[in-house]
């Protein structure tokens, strides 16, 4: 049995190749190198207070930082409504308790708004996007990129703008899937007589 991390799944359930990149944002955020099927190079997954600068925990607490400088705007009362706060100094008390599930779920919050063409919400999902590419270029290498997590292996305003930006320099970019078969894949490869692309369709389609 060999004991692996998530991002080696993720990026095993994204491509057929060895090596390459996985960027991942959820409620946190970190890329990484990966050859062989081994990291050898990681950026941010520092946690919410020091890093995992784009993800969706980030998306809320920007999302918090806006409401309480615009308030009243579209973007705030989507945001007080979420916190269930009738003011400002409702939605600054329920933030100051840390209620960190809640705040991360204001990252589809966010994401909505930004379908919806709120500009604030479109700055927050922008930055993001722009803090997600930074990390990456810290680790990023030849091969291909990965993306994985809630905000970038659904459709998000965030995945379309990471996504864009990878595509316009030419990266050859694949969605990880399910990490359950992404990890039987690299164990059944020794076993099996179909090749390495031919095992990983067969099992992740």
């Amino acid at each position: 049995m060999r004991v692996v991390g998530d991002v080696v799944t993720a990026f095993a359930a994204g491509t057929f190749m060895l090596a390459g990149s996985a960027l991942i944002a959820g409620t946190g955020a970190v890329a990484a190198r990966i050859v062989a099927h081994e990291v050898v190079a990681v950026a941010d997954g520092f946690g919410w207070l020091l890093g995992d600068e784009g993800s969706g925990r980030w998306m809320g607490l920007q999302a918090l930082r806006f409401a309480v400088r615009d308030w009243p705007s579209t973007l705030a009362s989507r945001v007080a409504a979420h916190a269930g706060a009738a003011s400002v100094d409702a939605l600054i008390r329920w933030a100051q308790g840390l209620p960190l599930a809640a705040i991360d779920a204001l990252a589809p919050v966010v994401c909505a708004a930004a379908r919806d063409g709120d500009a604030a919400a479109l700055f927050i999902a922008a930055d993001a996007s722009r803090r997600l590419l930074a990390t990456l270029d810290q680790v990023a290498a030849d091969g291909p990129v990965v993306l994985a997590g809630g905000l970038l292996a659904a459709d998000t305003p965030v995945r379309l703008r990471v996504l864009s930006a990878l595509q316009a320099r030419g990266a050859t970019v694949g969605t990880s899937r399910d990490p359950a078969a992404a990890a039987a894949w690299p164990a059944a490869r020794p076993l099996s007589a179909l090749g390495g692309p031919a095992l990983h369709a067969a099992l992740l389609g």
